[in-house]
């Protein structure tokens, strides 16, 4: 049987070590926390170079020292054209955890080989074996997980508080006040009843991020992203969302400010609707933050979410749970908050809580919050007249779950006709008027 090759990364190899060379006392500092004395790369050239970070003073650290260390066993141009492969730090964190996780790839493949050795010795014990197998296999596995110490949080906390940066808002300033900061790594459920209006905030709250400058991504299994861009700018435009007014006031001078605005936000906000496998919504997710660094993910929405290879005969609430628990770690690996936007069942007249979300209880006890709207609808012809000339209803948002602070119900002005929640005062009253 032919050997296969290793796995192993050139980019990602050159990648690291090009920060490294770039930024020693920042990134080289960070490998060698991570890897230490131990060398994690498989190209020979990417070696001799890792050797000399591990023997020279990282203040003292450049590509000549580098050269004069290595002599003779590295050629000069080959050490530039990996100094070169990386134009900026920015992917320093992604080529590190790529590196990081093949070079564990390659321990395991070496621990498994020897052991698997032993089972072809006919006196060897297979208990021992086993024994033997088992215990290589878990010192490999531990050894490619990176433990924080805790004088290494305080410091990375020192830093957070210092930028101020230690967590995110919703968007909305009214809900920041019982939400606001939200760490890193949250899961964010916004939940409803049919036809309330859970994707119009959640869209209200993306747009409303990025406009503050953050990098947003939605997962759209339900809406297009033309019919999302639609529904921004008619809550831009302060105009009907339905396609036939859209189209009537679409060269309006509050139509073409809209457009115009929408798209300076083109680098801001991500859309991917071909898809509603949960696989690729993970693979997605994580190759935009590695690309683009962004952090902010709203996923609509879980009924429609599919997990393939899930046996035929497994019960929704089961792949729901794998759902949220896989969306929660997700959120923690690329330091991010996740919103997933979630149906309430009908059951009850009264406002909805956490328990009513559908399909599972896991996704209220997988959320670090859980918002929930509700609002009284008159379904008089009158009321639906009035509400399709840009009337306003006032909805209650109530924060039902929340490890951030305190729950209870938000007030918010929400403009059916227009697609569109309130955010702030000055925009309230222009509505009015």
């Amino acid at each position: 049987m032919t050997e296969r090759p290793l796995p192993y990364s050139t980019d990602h190899e050159h990648g690291l070590l090009s920060c490294c060379i770039q930024e020693p006392l920042l990134c080289g500092r960070e490998a060698l926390d991570v890897f230490g004395a131990e060398c994690p790369f498989y190209l020979p050239a990417c070696a001799l170079i890792w050797s000399a970070f591990v023997r020279i003073d990282l203040d003292k650290i450049d590509a000549l020292v580098i050269s004069d260390f290595l002599g003779e066993r590295l050629n000069m141009q080959e050490l530039l054209d990996i100094q070169r492969a990386q134009p900026h730090t920015a992917n320093f964190k992604t080529s590190l955890d790529w590196c990081r996780k093949l070079h564990a790839q390659r321990k395991l493949i070496a621990t498994l080989t020897t052991t698997t050795s032993a089972l072809y010795d006919t006196k060897a014990s297979p208990d021992d074996i086993v024994q033997e197998m088992r215990t290589s296999v878990g010192d490999a596995i531990c050894d490619s997980k990176e433990m924080v110490d805790v004088a290494q949080s305080v410091d990375e906390l020192d830093a957070d508080m210092a930028r101020d940066d230690i967590g995110s808002g919703t968007g909305f300033w009214r809900l920041n006040r019982l939400l606001e900061p939200m760490w890193p790594g949250s899961v964010i459920v916004i939940g409803a009843r049919l036809g309330v209006g859970k994707t119009t905030l959640g869209m209200n709250m993306a747009l409303n991020l990025a406009a503050e400058g953050k990098r947003v991504g939605i997962m759209s299994m339900e809406m297009t992203h033309k019919q999302l861009t639609a529904r921004w700018i008619s809550s831009l435009a302060l105009t009907s969302s339905r396609p036939a007014d859209l189209r009537s006031a679409w060269n309006t001078d509050r139509v073409v400010q809209a457009r115009r605005g929408l798209k300076m936000l083109e680098q801001r906000i991500h859309i991917d609707d071909t898809t509603n496998d949960w696989n690729k919504i993970k693979r997605a997710i994580k190759r935009e933050h590695a690309r683009t660094g962004c952090k902010h993910w709203f996923i609509d929405y879980l009924g429609l979410i599919q997990v393939p290879g899930t046996s035929k005969n497994a019960a929704r609430d089961q792949v729901i749970a794998k759902i949220t628990g896989e969306a929660k770690t997700l959120a923690k690996e690329i330091g991010g908050w996740i919103f997933e936007i979630a149906q309430v069942n009908r059951a009850g007249d009264g406002a909805p809580q956490t328990k009513h979300l559908a399909d599972s209880d896991a996704v209220g006890r997988d959320a670090d919050a859980v918002l929930l709207i509700n609002y009284k609808k008159d379904d008089t012809y009158a009321e639906y007249n009035r509400l399709q000339q840009g009337g306003c209803i006032e909805a209650t948002i109530m924060v039902d779950k929340n490890r951030f602070g305190p729950t209870g119900p938000v007030m918010v002005p929400f403009h059916p006709s227009y697609s569109l929640f309130s955010n702030a005062i000055a925009q309230d009253k222009e509505i009015q008027a």
